[in-house]
């Protein structure tokens, strides 16, 4: 019986550390879908409607991560914080991108900040297009893995 349980408790464990592997991918997935929404928003309102940036820092967007990378520009803007943190699945060389383009923004006259802001959309394409392929390719992988691994442990375990 008490094989049993564990069976299951393993083949519980294995499939849940999948979907959270997947679920990570769909994060970062929605992460990136929300900086290139913002970073074209942010060009429409500097080119047209010049509002304040502490305006768009507001708005929301698909990403609840994302969204608290946005406060956190606002506290910064107003002194209440001096540094910026992101999630853990975003990587390094991508946390470099993302802290030069956030503590860029709002520096510059309007014609440079917009030519920067292309060039960190074309940047964040690149970035969301990589994110897609890697989903596309290990998003159900991962899922799969884990109950593989998870019926193989419950069949030793039994």
């Amino acid at each position: 019986m008490s094989s049993l349980v564990s069976g299951l408790a393993f083949l519980f464990l294995a499939t849940l550390i999948g979907f959270k592997i997947s679920k990570n991918l769909s994060e970062r997935k929605k992460f990136f879908k929300s900086l290139i929404d913002f970073n074209s928003d942010l060009i429409m309102e500097i080119e047209f409607q010049r509002a304040e940036l502490s305006y768009i820092l507001l708005r929301s967007y698909q990403s609840e991560d994302f969204n608290q990378v946005l406060k956190q520009k606002l506290n910064l803007n107003k002194g209440i914080t001096n540094e910026m943190l992101f999630p853990t699945y975003i990587k390094q060389t991508e946390c470099f991108e993302l802290k030069e383009y956030f503590y860029k923004m709002g520096m510059q006259d309007p014609y440079t900040s917009i030519e920067l802001l292309k060039r960190y959309d074309d940047i964040f394409k690149k970035l969301y297009n990589e994110v897609l392929e890697e989903d596309r390719v290990k998003g159900s992988l991962y899922k799969k893995m884990g109950l593989i691994i998870g019926i193989i442990a419950f069949i030793i375990v039994i």
